[in-house]
This record gives C-alpha cells, structure tokens and sequence, in this order.
C-alpha cells in the first residue's frame, strides 16, 4: 500500500523533530533543573518538623 505524499513528507519532517524532542528534553530537565522535581520543596517531607 503506498502512503499518500503528504504523509510521506509529515513523516520524513516531524518524525526526527519529534525524537530530538523526546531526547532532549530529559537532558535539559538534569542541566537546569539539576534532577529537581517541580515543586518538590512545596512538599513536606515525613518527620520534618
């Protein structure tokens, strides 16, 4: 079955924009948020007083 040609082009564009993405938003997360969750300082931690 051969894809339409708009189809075939969205997928050649946004398919590696896509994985760039998904791959680099991880890495941005640990260099500027240095492995901190959002808010987490907003949540008491258990035994603290």
């Amino acid at each position: 079955m051969r894809q339409p040609p708009i189809l075939s082009e969205a997928l050649r564009l946004f398919f590696p924009l896509a994985a760039l993405h998904g791959a680099g938003w991880p890495f941005l997360w640990v260099v500027i948020g240095g492995y901190a969750l959002p808010f987490a300082d907003a949540v008491p931690r258990r035994g603290a007083r």
